[in-house]
C-alpha cells in the first residue's frame, strides 16, 4: 500500500506504513470510568466524543481522503466526521465486536450493549467489511445481514527459516496475552500429564488488570520443572526466536464466539517459525492443521487428550511434521491475503 498511496493514520502508536501520522493517548482507566456513566445511560457520543479526540480531529478536518481503513467497530463514530462525499470506508472488524468478552460477566454488564448499538448503527455504512475468518464473517452475515471479506491475519513469508532438529527434550511454546477467556491454566496441565520428556515454554504479555492471572500459572506451575516462562520479545522478533522450539500449542476452549472462530496471529507466526501445530477441536485452525498435515488435533478440550495427542508423535514424526510445515509455510503467508485486500481496495477506489 504505501507504494501506491500517501498514508496518513490516526492511533495510540504508528504502524510504520504511513506518511503521516496524529497521535491519541489511551484513556486513563479513571477517565475511562467517568466516561463509563455516559456509557450506561445510552449518552454514547459523550462516552467516545472526549476533548483529546476532538482537538486531534481538528488537525484533520480539512483534509480529504479517497479511502478510510477503521479498525475496529469502536472506531466507527469517526465516520461521521471524516468522510466526505467522495470517500470510501473499510472496516476491518477482526473479531466478532457484539460478542468480544462474552464469557466475561463485567464486560457483558458494561460494554455489551454499547459494541451492539455500533453495529446496527454503522455496519451497514462501510463499503467493506473484513474480518479474519470464515466462521465470524458468517455471524456477521446471520445477525447484520453484511457480508464481511475474510482476510487472514497470516504472517509475511520467511524464506530463510528452516525446520530446527529435535533435541533431547521436546520443547513446546506458546505465546500470547494473558486473558481470562483463554484458560491458559490449561497449558499447566498439558505439561502436568507430559512430563519430563518436553519442555512448555510461555511468552506472555499482560496488563495491569491480568498480572493475578500470570501470577496464579506461576503459582500452578512452581512444582513442575518443566514449565518455563519466558521474557517477551519484541512483536517483529517473535517468528525467528520461536524457531527454536518443536510444537506450537493452542488450547483455547469456546468460551465465547471469538474464540470459538479464532484464527489468530500466533497460528501464522508458528507457521513461519516452522513448528508442528498442536490445537484443540475448533472451527477453524484445526482444519488448516488437517488439510494440510502440520500437526496433531486433539479430540476433546480435555487437557489429558491433548497431551495424549502430542505424546503420540515420536521425534522422527515431529521433524516430518516440521517438513510439512516448511512445506505449506509460503502458500500459508500473508502474500495471498495481502493481494486479495489490495484487489478490494482497488476495485473500490476505482468506482
Amino acid at each position: 500500500m504505501k507504494k501506491k498511496f500517501y498514508i496518513s493514520s490516526l492511533g495510540l502508536s504508528p504502524s510504520g506504513l504511513e506518511n503521516e501520522f496524529f497521535q491519541l493517548k489511551k484513556r486513563s482507566i479513571h477517565r475511562e470510568i467517568f466516561h463509563l456513566f455516559f456509557l450506561k445511560m445510552g449518552l454514547d457520543r459523550f462516552y467516545f466524543w472526549d476533548n483529546q479526540v476532538l482537538e486531534v480531529l481538528k488537525k484533520i478536518d480539512d483534509l480529504e481522503f479517497d479511502l478510510i481503513i477503521i479498525n475496529e467497530i469502536k472506531s466507527a463514530p469517526l465516520l461521521k466526521r471524516l468522510k466526505k462525499s467522495r470517500t470510501k470506508i473499510i472496516l476491518d472488524a477482526h473479531e466478532y465486536s457484539p460478542e468480544n468478552f462474552e464469557d466475561d460477566w463485567l464486560w457483558r454488564f458494561l460494554y455489551k450493549k454499547y459494541y451492539q448499538r455500533l453495529c446496527d448503527r454503522y455496519l451497514n455504512q462501510f463499503d467493506i467489511i473484513t474480518t479474519v475468518s470464515v466462521g465470524i464473517a458468517n455471524l456477521y452475515k446471520l445477525n447484520y445481514d453484511v457480508d464481511p471479506i475474510v482476510v487472514k491475519s497470516a504472517s509475511e513469508y520467511y524464506e530463510k527459516l528452516e525446520p530446527q532438529p529435535v533435541g533431547e527434550k521436546i520443547k513446546i511454546i506458546h505465546h500470547g496475552i494473558v486473558s481470562s477467556s483463554r484458560s491458559l491454566e490449561l497449558l499447566i496441565q498439558i505439561a502436568r500429564e507430559l512430563g519430563d520428556g518436553y519442555e512448555l515454554y510461555l511468552m506472555l504479555v499482560y496488563r495491569s488488570s491480568t498480572k493475578h492471572i500470570f501470577r496464579d500459572l506461576i503459582s500452578k506451575s512452581k512444582d513442575l520443572n518443566n514449565v518455563k516462562f519466558l521474557t517477551p520479545v519484541k512483536r517483529e522478533q517473535i517468528i525467528e526466536f520461536c524457531n527454536q522450539f518443536d510444537i506450537g500449542i493452542i488450547f483455547f476452549p469456546p468460551k465465547n464466539s471469538n474464540l470459538k472462530h479464532a484464527l489468530p496471529n500466533k497460528f501464522f507466526e508458528m507457521i513461519q517459525s516452522r513448528l508442528v501445530l498442536s490445537v484443540g477441536p475448533d472451527e477453524e485452525m484445526s482444519g488448516i492443521v488437517k488439510d494440510y498435515s502440520l500437526g496433531v488435533v486433539s479430540e476433546s478440550w480435555d487437557p489429558k487428550v491433548m497431551a495424549r495427542s502430542i505424546s503420540g508423535l515420536n521425534k522422527d514424526q515431529i521433524f516430518k511434521l516440521k517438513l510439512n510445515v516448511h512445506d505449506s509455510s509460503k502458500y500459508l503467508s500473508s502474500d495471498g491475503e495481502m493481494e486479495k485486500f489490495n484487489n478490494a481496495i482497488e476495485s473500490l477506489i476505482s468506482k
